[in-house]
């Protein structure tokens, strides 16, 4: 069972309980969720958010929001975290966070400042999702999106989720850690999340252009989609939905995703990855080229299909096969493309990959591998992907011809 999908309840029945070693509830704000922006003149601005145990405890509160979000700033984390109790009037206890979100402009200053604080707090944990935020992290912690008691907790969700649909890396504040303090051959990277409006979700993510009846007093969307990509401590680019999913083929933890692909006669069919994905990755030297060899292995299911042809026959299943085969290959050039050979950022790990295969020969490279080798490498994608012949595949309407 995921954290994210029951840490509030846990968390809220803890607090509510009175169950709670030597630390009461009355004297101590429990944070859940915590935002991290650069001010204009450098400074660090955290947005905090706990809940409100009263309102929480309240049978008929009503509208009434269950939680606080209060902002600081410091020259350094913990100066700004100190000034919290002349405004929050209490100490903060980080046993519990859910979430650690990152806005834009903090992550491109650098974001080693304040994760040295959030790495050696022996109170934070290091299971709490974290993401990058395009814009302020401070409009997302604040959003009323009025789904769950505590937004922390709707974040969490959102981000514990993120790969199932492939479109965004999922990564927990100890990966994040652990990127960072890797050696040279491999480089972090993050999930996205943007705030909107609804009517902006509607028009570009979901694809419509609608006149929404509630107005200005909609909803707004936090959406996850697209990867940060780093060098070192700084923020250099971001990957879109496609190009994240073309990191995702080169890693070992993607379990699910849709892929859409056409047939023959304008049929479109979407194909489910099951039992994740599995890869191998070869890197050797020529000179100064590295070849970089990356197998891909999957087995898909047919979810659906719109039109064309009956699905259980061989050709149809292996013409399936050959575009998702085809459409693998075309996102992991694309993603090493941007990431690599523009960004010069090993966020795939194949520096690592040549080190475990030559360490004597990484170490006469290194220095040189994201500025001038990985950006001019040869890449080899092989992908396989095997459709299963299942009973649903033949047992659906699907399997009938449609009269001409």
């Amino acid at each position: 069972m995921k954290a994210g999908r029951i840490g509030l309840p846990l968390v809220l029945s803890l607090l509510l309980s009175g169950c709670w070693s030597a630390k009461e509830a009355n004297e101590i704000d429990y944070v859940m969720g915590v935002g991290v922006d650069r001010g204009d003149n450098g400074e660090i601005i955290l947005t905090i958010q706990t809940p409100d145990l009263s309102a929480l405890k309240a049978e008929n509160s009503g509208s009434e929001e269950k939680y606080k979000s209060i902002s600081v700033k410091g020259e350094t984390t913990f100066e700004a975290l100190r000034n919290y109790i002349n405004v929050g009037g209490q100490k903060l206890f980080w046993g519990h966070i859910q979430v650690c979100v990152i806005g834009e402009k903090a992550a491109r200053d650098g974001v080693e400042d304040f994760l040295d604080f959030f790495s050696s707090d022996p109170e934070l944990r290091g299971t709490s999702q974290i993401a990058l935020v395009k814009g302020k992290a401070k409009d997302v912690m604040e959003a009323r999106v009025s789904l769950t008691p505590i937004p922390s907790d709707y974040l969490s969700n959102l981000l514990s989720n993120a790969t199932v649909n492939g479109k965004s890396p999922k990564v927990q504040l100890v990966d994040f850690n652990r990127m960072l303090t890797e050696p040279e051959g491999s480089q972090p990277y993050l999930p996205i999340m943007e705030l909107m409006s609804q009517a902006d979700y509607d028009r570009r993510i979901a694809g419509l252009n609608t006149q929404s009846s509630k107005g200005p007093g909609q909803t707004p969307v936090i959406y996850t989609g697209g990867t940060g990509v780093f060098r070192g401590t700084r923020l250099k680019g971001v990957l879109n939905e496609k190009e994240s999913r073309g990191l995702l083929w080169t890693k070992k933890f993607m379990k699910s995703t849709l892929i859409p692909v056409e047939t023959e006669g304008g049929a479109v069919a979407s194909l489910e990855l099951i039992g994740g994905v599995k890869n191998s990755v070869a890197v050797k030297m020529e000179g100064d080229t590295a070849h970089i060899k990356l197998k891909i292995t999957a087995n898909l299911n047919i979810g659906d299909r719109t039109g064309g042809k009956n699905v259980t026959h061989v050709e149809v299943l292996k013409e399936m096969e050959e575009s998702f085969n085809a459409l693998v290959k075309e996102e992991v050039e694309q993603a090493f493309d941007k990431a690599a050979r523009k960004m010069h950022s090993d966020i795939f790990s194949f520096g690592n990959a040549l080190n475990d295969r030559n360490p004597k020969l990484w170490n006469q490279v290194k220095d040189r591998w994201e500025d001038e080798i990985l950006p001019n490498a040869k890449l080899d994608i092989e992908v396989k992907g095997t459709l299963r012949r299942t009973s649903r595949t033949l047992y659906t309407p699907w399997s009938k011809e449609k009269d001409s």
